[in-house]
This record gives structure tokens, sequence and C-alpha cells, in this order.
């Protein structure tokens, strides 16, 4: 829709570098989120994003409770895997490569119409530049200016 602020699709690893506090990354991770809150863009992650960001045995439940709660704040959309999500995501992981969590991840962009997809996954996602329309792109906050032209 004309006039809305750009939906971006932010991918764990987003939120793993925000939660982990990642130098040179937490930064840009901040500023993003507070462009959610702000109504500057429209924030958008799969439900699969909530198991993922507890990567790790070291997590105490006090953690664990506040990531959980941080996925609550209603400028956040958390959308569930679907059978569309599921199918599209196994189109793209046989097409483009990727392993299923990713294609999760860029199926729900795609099927939701996303704009952009954040990620710091060099590996398997930031090899793109584009898939069917979705730009994939390193957050940071001035992505959301460059989303619009």
């Amino acid at each position: 829709m004309s006039g809305e602020p750009p939906l971006i699709y932010l991918d764990t690893s987003v939120f793993l570098a925000y939660f982990k506090g990642e130098n040179g990354r937490v930064e840009d991770c901040q500023a993003v989120l507070r462009e959610a809150e702000a109504g500057q863009i429209r924030a958008l992650s799969s439900v699969l994003t909530l198991a993922e960001a507890c990567r790790g045995n070291s997590m105490i439940d006090e953690q664990l409770q506040r990531i959980d709660a941080f996925f609550e704040h209603s400028w956040l959309r958390v959308v569930v895997l679907d059978r569309r999500i599921a199918i599209k995501a196994r189109k793209l992981a046989r097409e483009y490569k990727l392993k299923p969590p990713d294609a999760i991840h860029l199926a729900t962009a795609i099927v939701y119409g996303a704009q952009c997809f954040y990620t710091y996954d060099k590996d398997d996602l930031l090899r793109f530049d584009q898939i069917e329309g979705v730009r994939i792109m390193e957050p940071t906050p001035l992505n959301a200016q460059l989303v619009l032209k």
C-alpha cells in the first residue's frame, strides 16, 4: 500500500546480534528496532525466530523470559509457519541451495510482501542481492530509506 512504511523482515541473526550485544552490529540493530517502534518501518519475523533466538545452552531462564517478552511488542509482527510458507520455502531451498531455516525466513518475507530482508547471514543469504523482489542486506537504519527508492 502506498504511504505505508516499508515492511522489513528481520532474520534471527539480527535479533541474536541485538540480544548478545555484538560489537559493530548492536548499534545498527538498536536503530532499526527504534525505527520499528516509531512506526518508520513495519517489522516482520517468523515464529521460527523465537526458537532460533535462544541458540546456545548458556542462556538462563531470566534471559529466555526477556527474549519471550521482547517478541510480544506490538510493533513487531511475528507470523506463523503455515503450509504456503513451507511449500515456498521448499522451492527456495532447492532453487537457491538454502538451508531449510533460511528458506523458511525468506519464504515468509516473500509471502508477506516484505520489501527488504535484514540479515547478517553472509554465507547463505547475503550472497544474494535480491530474491523474488525482496532485497537482502545487512540491517542499518538508512536501508529503510533505500527500500523506498
